[in-house]
């Protein structure tokens, strides 16, 4: 076992939920290691005075925090879902690599819904709608490019922009990707992109199941009934290095059908609508996305 110092700390995230979940959230507390041959015990207390179960996620940083996709491998013990609440809960992972003394450690508490999965740090919730599951929130994944006219480029590492170069944005409308970017210069339908495993950027037939499962599009709209919740938001696009608010517009959201130029497709709505429009984009905007899972 070659690791001299692993710095462990816990994290607890928090979205919006609906208002008859729990008001409180899971508290991680008491985070060691212990270390044989080598075999990483992390052991964490966890509790919520108003729910006992919960889903444990542990991400691992081989440098200093700065990224989170370290492969740990397979973690067995306290993680997953359905873990029970209480103390001296304890995981368990293998590292057989060479001496690094940047190693940080997450453990990460979610109360236990069922409906959620996490992804790059966040929980997302989900919704099922003509039968097809679909993330609830738009996607925010990857590192914040500095200002509108800084281009994504295929670099191996996921860039956004957010509204006004501002990152809490993203927090809340999602990141804006150009359609490249957002579909890993991939160009099939149904392409996984930066969705996460088992999910992919909705196509043309995704958008139009929503459509046939609803009567006006205030369905899925957050300023409308959204009686699907969809929970379409409106937020922002960047287009040409500018950025646009859609306060009291359209809502514009990607799709991976390609059309000639790679430019992809995005669907347009509002709440007035009946049905979802389609446009084709040879301005290359940014928008945001929705995924949906396979």
């Amino acid at each position: 076992m070659k690791i001299k110092n692993i710095i462990l700390f816990f994290s607890v995230f928090l979205f919006g939920v609906a208002q008859l979940r729990a008001q409180t959230k899971p508290t991680v507390s008491n985070v060691n290691f212990s270390i044989s041959g080598t075999t990483v015990t992390v052991d964490y207390d966890v509790h919520d005075p108003e729910q006992h179960v919960f889903t444990i996620y542990m991400e691992v940083s081989d440098d200093d925090g700065t990224t989170w996709d370290y492969d740990y491998g397979t973690a067995t013990g306290d993680i997953g879902p359905g873990i029970s609440e209480g103390d001296f809960n304890s995981i368990q992972w293998t590292y057989n690599g060479p001496e690094n003394n940047n190693f940080k450690i997450k453990i990460i508490a979610e109360d236990n819904y069922g409906d959620e999965i996490y992804y790059a740090g966040q929980i997302y919730n989900t919704v099922t709608i003509g039968g097809k599951v679909w993330l609830k929130e738009n996607l925010n994944v990857g590192t914040m490019l500095a200002n509108g006219s800084t281009k994504a480029t295929d670099n191996g590492i996921i860039e956004k922009h957010c509204y006004n170069d501002t990152e809490s944005n993203c927090d809340q409308f999602g990141g804006l990707y150009s359609w490249n970017e957002l579909m890993q210069y991939a160009t099939a339908d149904k392409s996984q992109g930066i969705c996460p495993d088992g999910w992919h950027v909705p196509d043309m037939d995704d958008w139009h199941t929503i459509n046939d499962a609803t009567t006006t599009m205030s369905e899925i709209m957050v300023d409308g009934s959204n009686t699907t919740g969809f929970s379409a938001i409106r937020g922002a696009y960047l287009w040409n290095g500018a950025y646009s608010s859609e306060a009291g517009g359209l809502i514009n959201l990607f799709s991976s059908h390609t059309s000639g130029t790679n430019a992809g497709y995005s669907v347009y709505f509002d709440e007035s609508y009946t049905t979802l429009g389609e446009y084709s984009n040879p301005d290359h905007p940014e928008y945001a996305v929705r995924c949906i899972k396979n």
